[in-house]
């Protein structure tokens, strides 16, 4: 009983459903001068119709054709194809993006050391850079609108409780003398220091 093997095809003899001419249909859109990259192209269709067979027919043509441009390059020298299999990085603890990079820079001739120390490594520079005086005066008032208000309502706070202390508290009450080291007493020439002394009797 014969069998068909679920894969893509190699070759355009193994070609059954005209493949190719949409391989060609490909290979004008890629390699054509009127398209400058970057550019997507993109294959749509069922499971099973024949979207890998397409890649695969485009990118063995090339690999094989070593026929040179007017500039003297081979074609297969002036087109790199590079295959990167995304189901191997579905799973959500994944980072395709990362793999995509990764694995793109490698097949470029990149080198792994230099790969880890671009992707994987957190570099940080700081720079130092003047923002003008308005936008220091808009940072400053930003800093301060808060706490500036809070901080003289409380020194106001402050002042109202001391001057109410000096001017209703008896001084001449011992219990009010022992709460203050010293205190002074208004006179109409001014203030005086008053100093305490005990008497044993």
């Amino acid at each position: 009983m014969p069998a068909v093997l679920d894969r893509q095809i190699a070759s355009e003899k193994q070609d059954a459903f005209g493949h190719r001419h949409f391989s060609q249909a490909l290979r004008s859109l890629i390699e054509s001068g009127r398209h400058a990259p970057p550019f997507s192209i993109g294959l749509l269709g069922g499971w099973g119709t024949g979207k890998s067979s397409i890649k695969e027919l485009y990118t063995r043509g090339l690999e094989d054709d070593a026929s040179a441009s007017s500039s003297g390059v081979p074609r297969k020298d002036r087109f790199k194809s590079i295959t990167f299999n995304a189901w191997r990085f579905g799973g959500k603890d994944q980072d395709i993006k990362r793999a995509l990079l990764r694995h793109v820079f490698l097949e470029l001739g990149g080198d792994e050391q230099a790969l880890h120390d671009k992707l994987f490594r957190n570099v940080t520079r700081t720079e130092e850079q003047w923002k003008g005086w308005r936008e220091y005066a808009s940072q400053l008032w930003r800093a301060w609108s808060m706490p500036l208000p809070a901080f003289l309502v409380a020194m106001l706070a402050l002042f109202g409780l001391i001057w109410l202390g000096l001017k209703y508290l008896p001084w001449d009450d011992s219990l009010v003398q022992s709460a203050f080291i010293f205190h002074r007493k208004v006179k109409t020439t001014g203030f005086q220091p008053v100093s305490f002394s005990a008497t044993m009797r």
